[in-house]
């Protein structure tokens, strides 16, 4: 009978062999389990006042952290929003915190939650914000004549985007997060 494994050689190249698949499943795992379950679900209630070049926006959140290890998770939102409300509606004590962040040309503050110390993340996460202020028109703003209109018709269209921050974006550094949205939306005319 022949040992397989008798040769020195044979066990050197199973131990790299084995050795190589545990740290390409380690990293894959790892790298699953730093990604969300599910795409965040933004559904936005937004008055727009024109007149006033401004908004009211309610906001809830939904993010499925899965086996998410970081105890917080970060969102970017222009500066000109201001926070009136944030409601969790998770146990525990949850912490919200907010800061001066900066990407490119554009002011954003950030809202770090912190989840309650000790307890794992929930199946699903709820955030509700409610803020108002100045919304930027990146189209608009930029100085540049919009598409489709002359020099001499009255622009009266607002654009909003995700390069406006909005509503409050997750943030990812590698650009791939997923976002599902529902939009209600109320416009004021003359203020009314």
């Amino acid at each position: 009978m022949v040992d397989f494994f008798s040769s020195s050689k044979t066990r050197r190249s199973l131990i790299f062999a084995f050795l190589g698949l545990w740290i390409l499943t380690g990293a894959t795992q790892k790298a699953v389990a730093a990604q969300w379950n599910r795409p965040t679900h933004h559904d936005l209630s937004v008055t727009l006042d024109p007149a006033r070049h401004s908004a009211k926006i309610e906001d809830l959140v939904t993010l499925y952290p899965g086996d998410r290890k970081e105890p917080t998770v970060t969102f970017l939102l222009h500066v000109n929003y201001k926070t009136v409300e944030t409601e969790i509606p998770h146990k525990g004590d949850w912490e919200v915190k907010f800061s001066p962040a900066g990407k490119g040309n554009t002011s954003l503050q950030k809202i770090t939650v912190h989840k309650p110390k000790n307890q794992p993340w929930p199946d699903f996460l709820q955030i509700k914000f409610w803020y108002q202020g100045t919304y930027v028109d990146t189209l608009r703003e930029s100085g540049e004549p919009i598409p489709g209109t002359s020099s001499k018709e009255k622009d009266h269209g607002i654009f909003l985007s995700g390069a406006s921050y909005f509503y409050p974006t997750l943030e990812d550094p590698s650009g791939k997060q997923l976002m599902t949205f529902s939009l209600r939306l109320i416009c004021l005319l003359n203020g009314k």
